[in-house]
């Protein structure tokens, strides 16, 4: 990142935390803006075939939940499996959480798997998250580079669900997608999300998430919420749940 940039970003924090924390408290007043949704996946059949012979209790917990899940549902499996020292199968939820009803999930999700099995990449990254220096944005650029075809926007996903259960941090990885980034566009101008966070084409998809600015977007928002005493995560799903920001473009 250019020295400029730098300085001008250093210089502008306190006025895009300030904005930020204002939007948020605002929203939170009127919670009809931001009523949390419980994501339903459609194609239950295909994951079904794919991982027939294989006995995963990520699928399992999709299945007893009706195939509709929340992030509040999320977080609780992975915190249940991380204490049994399970870490691929948290991963793996919230791979079919951050798919969703798209047609390309199940069968990225168990090329994920396959590619996840061949490695230990995923349980080096949960230990180096509970490590007291971390560069979340290293992290996030090791697995979009180390999964073929995730992209940075489904890596902080991945980081999100790694960081659940982790204790005596307030700066922790969040998640930076499209609806986040169009409630930020409201709130601190495009400029201002260019500068910091990253870029975005005309139909509003995320690009250019470097290193630096996944880092300041992680630290801003943990800013935020120390703030309202609120977690980063909150904060964040504040914003991803905004309809405004939804609705935004």
């Amino acid at each position: 990142m250019k020295k400029i940039e730098q300085a001008s970003i250093a210089a502008s924090e306190e006025w895009v935390v300030s904005q930020i924390s204002e939007k948020i408290s605002e929203l939170m007043l009127d919670g009809s803006n931001t009523k949390a949704e419980k994501l339903t996946i459609d194609n239950s059949d295909i994951y079904d075939k794919l991982f027939a012979d294989l006995s995963l209790s990520f699928l399992q917990e999709l299945k007893e939940r009706g195939w509709s899940i929340s992030r509040d549902d999320l977080e609780s499996f992975c915190l249940r499996a991380y204490g049994l020292g399970d870490v691929l199968n948290p991963i793996l939820l919230a791979m079919a959480w951050g798919y969703g009803a798209e047609d390309v999930g199940p069968s990225r999700v168990y090329r994920y798997y396959q590619e996840a099995v061949a490695s230990n990449f995923i349980s080096n990254l949960r230990q180096e998250l509970q490590s007291h220096e971390v560069n979340y944005g290293q992290l996030l650029k090791q697995i979009s580079g180390s999964l073929t075809g995730v992209g940075d926007v489904f890596a902080s996903k991945i980081l999100y669900a790694l960081s659940f259960g982790i204790k005596d941090k307030k700066n922790l990885p969040i998640i930076l997608d499209r609806r986040v980034v169009r409630s930020l566009r409201k709130v601190i101008n495009d400029d201002q999300v260019r500068m910091r966070y990253c870029s975005f084409d005309a139909g509003g998809g995320v690009t250019n998430i470097t290193k630096d600015k996944y880092n300041i977007f992680c630290r801003e928002i943990s800013l935020v919420g120390e703030r309202l005493n609120m977690s980063s995560a909150d904060v964040e799903n504040v914003l991803f749940n905004w309809r405004g920001g939804v609705e935004a473009q």
